[in-house]
């Protein structure tokens, strides 16, 4: 009983202690989240800031140069002096006509031939004076909502006799601006806001006392500025956010500073969502906690039954095991018998088709032995008569026929041997000699015709002798087979190269295969030759497609489009076998 209310108490302090950590974890989560969000979402959108102020400034700086080129290239038009030097009071239609012609030409507010004396108060006159010294006048002018004057001077025999002003308005060179999502503005050096997104902060001030902007609070945080717009009349003018991030930017072509006002409130929500986010991970983590503390003591309690089942298990692993050895051992004597049943397959093929050329070979071998017998007789003969050239030819006669019999013998022996070599180079060619030897006899018995040409150059290819003289055999035999009965029985035995294989390829003229047939062509015990006494066993192909791949090779049977079958032995050919060795 005390072990299970310490435990109790322990389980209970180690949540308490996980719930105040997970609290902990939460509030740095939460305040890393807020600063590293809102740092990276004001970083983007001042960012995006800057990139707007600065494009509104090349635009505003290409008007400059756009009034200022206009009013230059007026200045030195022939009807523009011709009119600065006549009597100013009579007036040329000539000139009047070109200027209102550039000023619907332009877009300009005003363009016009204007002299000291005649020029307007205040902005036009500075700039006017600005022209009189022989120089472009550029001046900010506060008349009529607010406009840019710019002032050409006009020479005549050296003096300045006068000017061509072009004023355009601010609201036409700001108007692209008031789709902007942010407040932009530019301000002169004494803080006169000149233009601007918003039409009603345009002459105001930011730093003077007189025509002064609604009032603001500054902060700086983070190595930015802040504006907070205390002012009620920020909403009037068109400002609907209560604090914005604010960035500057001097420029010298224009004389002028720039601003844009970024609203605060979509990266503070930023913000706040990527801390909610990590105040639910953290408590989802405080939970994950709680529930392994939980499942903790049930686990080891566990853990002992887990201990005595494994227990238990190892004694049941140990029995299986005995069981499962003496099932392997037992399988492994029913794989080597299969082996043994298999090789023995092999022979029977090998016996079987033996005793079918028996009759033919005893014939073959009967042939040569008693032409010995003649030949040997009249050799004697011949010797008792004195006649010794003549009994040489038939002693050779005698040794030929001897060799034509060993070579018989020779090839049934290599035939009949059990061959356990591994595969290796052999000649293709010698092995279809060979096995048209051996059944050289039933060939003329039955007055068959194979046609075969031995190729110029040997092809080696990787098998083993007497099984790949055994698959031809076995081809062979299925080739006149398929033409029992027939007057004039054909084969024909083609050799293929073509690059790394060889193959061989053995046609008869029969009725060919049937769907049935090719279906089950290598199955064991399946024949297509009948139940008639002369009939196979259907072990022929199966053992012939066992030997082709006991040593790497493809055998495959088909219909040829001319009629018959055909029966294809694919082969590595030893020399591409070395190379890839």
């Amino acid at each position: 009983m005390t072990t299970g209310v310490g435990g109790a108490s322990s389980a209970r302090r180690a949540l308490t202690f996980a719930a105040v950590a997970a609290a902990i974890v939460a509030a740095l989560a939460a305040w890393a989240a807020w600063t590293f969000a809102y740092d990276r979402a004001v970083s983007d959108a001042a960012r995006d800031a800057d990139a707007k102020l600065r494009f509104a400034a090349e635009t505003l700086e290409k008007d400059f140069v756009r009034y200022k080129l206009l009013a230059k290239a007026l200045s030195q038009t022939g009807a523009v002096r011709r009119r600065a030097i006549l009597d100013f009071d009579g007036g040329v239609d000539e000139a009047a006509n070109l200027l209102e012609r550039m000023e619907a030409i332009s877009g300009a507010e005003r363009v016009s031939f204007v002299t000291a004396a005649t020029a307007r108060a205040g902005a036009e006159r500075r700039a006017v004076e600005r022209a009189g010294q022989g120089v472009m006048g550029v001046a900010f002018d506060r008349m009529d909502g607010g406009g840019f004057v710019f002032a050409a001077p006009v020479w005549s025999d050296g003096a300045v006799v006068g000017a061509v002003v072009v004023r355009q308005s601010a609201a036409a060179m700001e108007f692209a601006w008031r789709a902007l999502p942010e407040t932009l503005f530019f301000t002169s050096f004494e803080g006169l806001v000149s233009l601007s997104s918003l039409p009603g902060l345009r002459l105001r001030t930011l730093n003077s006392a007189d025509a002064p902007a609604p009032a603001r609070s500054v902060r700086q945080s983070g190595g930015r500025t802040y504006w907070r717009f205390d002012d009620t009349d920020w909403r009037a003018l068109g400002v609907s956010y209560d604090e914005a991030v604010v960035q500057a930017v001097d420029f010298q072509a224009l004389d002028l500073t720039g601003f844009i006002l970024i609203d605060a409130a979509p990266p503070r929500r930023a913000a706040l969502y990527a801390a909610a986010m990590a105040v639910v991970l953290a408590i989802a983590l405080a939970l994950a906690a709680a529930i392994v503390l939980q499942r903790r003591a049930a686990l080891q309690a566990r853990l002992a039954i887990e201990e005595r089942a494994k227990a238990e298990l190892e004694l049941k692993v140990a029995d299986r095991t005995v069981e499962l050895t003496a099932e392997v051992d037992e399988r492994r004597a029913v794989a080597r018998r299969l082996r043994d049943a298999q090789e023995d397959l092999v022979r029977a093929g090998k016996l079987a088709a033996l005793g079918r050329m028996a009759a033919g070979i005893a014939h073959e071998i009967n042939q040569p032995l008693a032409a010995i017998r003649g030949f040997a007789d009249n050799a004697v003969t011949l010797m008792e008569r004195g006649r010794g050239g003549e009994a040489r030819e038939n002693l050779n006669e005698i040794s030929g026929l001897t060799e034509r019999a060993a070579r018989i013998i020779r090839n049934l022996r290599a035939f009949a041997r059990n061959e356990a070599e591994e595969a290796s180079p052999v000649s293709i060619d010698d092995a279809v000699e060979g096995a048209l030897t051996i059944l050289s006899a039933r060939i003329r018995e039955e007055g068959a015709e194979v046609a075969w040409v031995r190729p110029d150059t040997a092809v080696f290819v990787i098998a083993g002798a007497v099984r790949l003289q055994q698959i031809i055999i076995n081809l062979v035999t299925n080739a006149l087979d398929a033409q029992r009965g027939a007057a004039a029985p054909k084969a024909e035995i083609a050799l293929e190269r073509d690059g790394a294989t060889a193959t061989l390829r053995i046609r008869d003229w029969g009725d060919g295969l049937t769907e049935e047939a090719r279906d089950k062509l290598f199955e064991p015990f399946h024949s297509t030759k009948g139940d008639e006494a002369e009939g196979g066993l259907g072990l022929g192909l199966a053992i012939s497609y066992g030997l082709a791949r006991s040593f790497g090779g493809e055998l495959r049977g088909d219909n040829h489009p001319e009629g018959g079958a055909v029966f294809s032995i694919r082969l590595r050919r030893a020399e591409a076998a070395r190379a890839a060795a």
